[in-house]
């Protein structure tokens, strides 16, 4: 570690200076492959251009003679735009027409689903007050309990069971 003195008038005292650090200039050769791609995009978007959009009487001045026909120009974006608006809809479609109905119980749970269970949640009184709980998923009946102010009939924790979430607020003043 080495010392400087500082160079502003009045102040004289040492400045540590951090140790060198080894740096190196080797650039990823993919970044070279990405640059040059991103110039040739630029080259072939001219070129492009010029190709539909230059009369045929320049480009036979210029030595341009064989290209192809301008119908390309417009078909070629026409088929690539809707290919894409085709692969839009047909995974929309795949989507829906893999999605269950709506009354299938696959909506709500799946054979991946980790349902938490009541044993093995510590009572609220064990816990320490940086506890964590696992990710689970919480079973319909405790989410429907909370949603609509039902008491739980088989609560998840002990500390729960001698309290039944009922209210006296109107269903139509709850939400809003």
């Amino acid at each position: 570690m080495t010392h400087l003195v500082s160079r502003l008038p009045g102040i004289s005292y040492k400045v540590d200076r951090a140790p060198p650090i080894a740096m190196t200039n080797k650039t990823p050769i993919y970044e070279y492959y990405g640059f040059v791609m991103y110039l040739a995009s630029f080259v072939v978007v001219g070129l492009y251009i010029v190709w539909a959009y230059v009369p045929d009487h320049i480009l036979h001045g210029l030595g341009i003679t064989y290209y192809p026909s301008r119908y390309w120009a417009m078909a070629i974006p026409t088929w690539v735009m809707t290919f894409v608006w085709f692969i839009f809809f047909y995974f929309m479609t795949y989507n829906l027409m893999n999605t269950p109905p709506f009354d299938s119980l696959d909506c709500i749970t799946d054979e991946h689903a980790m349902i938490m269970e009541r044993s093995k949640i510590p009572p609220l009184e064990d816990r320490p007050l940086d506890y964590m709980p696992e990710l689970h998923d919480i079973p319909i009946t405790v989410v429907n309990a909370y949603l609509y102010q039902e008491p739980i009939i088989a609560p998840l924790t002990p500390s729960l069971s001698s309290h039944h979430r009922t209210s006296s607020v109107s269903s139509s003043s709850k939400f809003g």
